[in-house]
């Protein structure tokens, strides 16, 4: 007889840790408090346009090697554009247009290449970064005790690294993998994603999804779900996760804790052999008694969030081709303003990214007419004649926790996934 797992979150985390563990041969049970699966990963319906479209530009990479498990398994993977190389064109507020290739090489010669090949940046540009491979080339600096864990922005001066290599190529690049500012980036996790990011020719490629996030994620996910047997409840909370009482202390230190079942708001109680809890870690104090969550989890509120403000366009007319092209799948990065990165989704709609929006004159409080006038102008100087596109409507969308911020100590309170309890795993990407 199968042991049976339940699954508190319908997120990714939730959905994937579903999928795997059916693989496994669980018998899998997944409760969601929202009314849909995918957590931050939706799509809107817009009437006007009669089309789906994304909460938020998302994009993967080469070395999301379990995400890509993850879409074979349910059969999403056909539905990524993959990137030959790392490919990527970048404009600046004076409308000039630069280019970025990181050749299918081996590393990090590869990175290398594309560096000296990048025509935003100097000779004195190129040469800096070189002072930056024995960084890459170092122990691991969580562990060695030779190197110490500072701010990336402190990284940065120690390898004298030049402000135009930063503005046009660290920035974007921490921007899209951390969703933070050097300042609030541990150097550490940042070794540990360049390490791992450009291991082989073709990790630091970028997969673009070809269609809503709906239909990547969750519509096949659920196909999957119904053909392997999982249930699963949407619109269903729960409200605690209740352990097995020992003689000892519960918060005795030589006693394992054992989950005995996950109580619904409407007081029924759901045992399983295994739990996992794939909630964001703001959401634990809930769910755990104060003991449980004082001992364990407390450490959890130290760690803080960042936003991603995006911001749809849709026009009245085609966006000409000579303006913005469809090159790399739509995807454009832009320099020297707010607005990060610039997705072309269709002839007609724009999709704008401004990440870690709550560092950027804290743009998540601003009202969305206000995001809509500096994104125009933004854009406006970047693309000759962008001011003359008629705008038919626009969407701001507003994920004010939408990664965790990978700042220095914070590995200090991200929690294992596994060890803590005897049958209780913790699964996001918050967790260590």
């Amino acid at each position: 007889m199968s042991k049976k797992i339940v699954i508190i979150g319908g997120g990714i985390a939730g959905i994937s840790s579903a999928v795997f563990s059916s693989e496994l041969g669980f018998d899998v049970e997944l409760y969601e408090a929202s009314p849909k699966l995918g957590g931050r990963a939706y799509s809107f319906f817009n009437s006007e346009q009669n089309s789906f479209f994304d909460n938020g530009q998302h994009i993967l990479a080469g070395w999301y090697e379990n995400t890509l498990e993850f879409f074979r398994i349910i059969g999403s993977l056909q539905k990524l554009n993959f990137q030959p190389s790392l490919d990527i064109n970048f404009y600046n507020t004076e409308q000039k247009k630069f280019h970025l290739n990181i050749p299918a090489s081996k590393p990090p010669l590869n990175i290398i290449k594309g560096i000296f090949s990048f025509d935003s940046l100097t000779l004195k540009d190129k040469l800096s970064f070189l002072r930056f491979i024995p960084f890459i080339s170092k122990a691991n600096p969580s562990k060695a005790k030779h190197i110490k864990d500072i701010p990336v922005s402190d990284l940065f001066i120690k390898y004298r690294q030049t402000e135009n290599l930063i503005k046009y190529f660290w920035e974007p690049f921490l921007l899209a993998v951390f969703n933070a500012t050097p300042e609030n980036i541990s150097s550490a996790l940042l070794w540990n994603i360049l390490k791992t990011g450009f291991r082989n020719k073709s990790s630091s490629s970028l997969l673009i999804p070809d269609v809503n996030l709906n239909e990547l994620y969750i519509d096949d996910a659920i196909s999957y779900f119904k053909r392997s047997g999982i249930q699963f409840k949407t619109g269903i909370k729960v409200r605690k996760i209740e352990f097995n009482k020992h003689k000892d202390s519960i918060v005795a230190t030589n006693v394992t804790q054992n989950v005995k079942c996950i109580i619904l708001d409407n007081g029924e109680e759901i045992f399983a052999d295994e739990f996992i809890c794939a909630v964001p870690f703001f959401r634990l104090k809930e769910l755990f008694a104060d003991d449980i969550y004082e001992k364990y989890f407390k450490v959890t509120e130290s760690l803080r969030t960042s936003a991603i403000t995006s911001v749809h366009l849709f026009f009245e007319d085609d966006i000409p081709e000579q303006m913005l092209s469809s090159e790399n799948f739509g995807m454009n990065g832009l320099i020297g303003t707010k607005v990060q990165w610039l997705f072309k989704r269709s002839k007609r709609h724009l999709s704008l990214v401004i990440s870690g929006s709550d560092f950027l004159e804290n743009i998540t409080e601003t009202d969305s007419n206000i995001i809509l006038s500096l994104c125009i102008k933004e854009l406006s100087l970047c693309f000759k004649g962008f001011d003359k596109l008629k705008l038919k409507s626009f969407k701001v969308v507003k994920e004010k926790r939408a990664t965790f911020l990978p700042e220095v100590n914070s590995e200090k309170y991200r929690i294992s996934s596994t060890g803590i309890f005897e049958n209780l795993y913790l699964a996001g990407d918050w967790t260590n």
